[in-house]
């Protein structure tokens, strides 16, 4: 006779065993009597599924298995989901949802992905916009060893930059530096 295991903190299915054979019972009773470890029942488990975890709770059920996953929630913020089943408030992470926030597209505000503010791509690209004019000041000051052709050039590309912000391209695309649009 089989019995199958769950682990018994999880309650996760772990494995199928043959039964012991109890010598005391079997002959007092005049029949077979099996010894049922604890964290052990007879009913068989439904099949595996990608996905599911098969766990024990008044009978043999198919839970969400999202462990190694990378979710988000307001208590936690984002961090690898270390559990079976799922919890409310928590949202497993999709790979699609996971590059928009390594690209900054999307944003986590209070344990939910968001897409990004305008105001804060604007802000960005505007602080990348400014470092590219403040490494480009040095150009301008007269004492400072470039030729009047490289002057020339830096002007015009610091006024590539203060038109930047009312560009078509603004705040989707980064300000260039003075290589790319130099065509460097």
């Amino acid at each position: 006779m089989k019995v199958y295991c769950y682990e018994h903190d999880t309650k996760e299915y772990i494995g199928a065993e043959d039964a012991l054979l109890d010598p005391l019972e079997t002959k007092k009773q005049g029949k077979e009597v099996y010894l049922i470890p604890a964290n052990a029942v007879l009913d068989e488990p439904p099949a595996a599924v990608e996905g599911k975890a098969i766990v024990f709770a008044d009978g043999w059920q198919l839970v969400d298995d999202n462990r190694g996953k990378e979710a988000v929630n307001a208590a936690r913020g984002r961090f690898t989901v270390d559990y079976i089943g799922s919890r409310e408030g928590d949202t497993v992470l999709t790979d699609e949802t996971i590059a928009a926030l390594e690209t900054g597209e999307k944003v986590i505000r209070d344990g939910e992905v968001v897409d990004r503010p305008a105001e804060e791509k604007e802000a960005e690209a505007r602080m990348q916009r400014n470092s590219l004019l403040a490494d480009s000041d040095k150009y301008m000051i007269s004492d400072f060893p470039a030729t009047e052709e490289e002057r020339a050039e830096y002007a015009a590309y610091r006024q590539y930059l203060r038109d930047y912000p009312a560009s078509a391209d603004f705040p989707a695309m980064p300000a260039k530096s003075f290589e790319e649009w130099k065509g460097v």
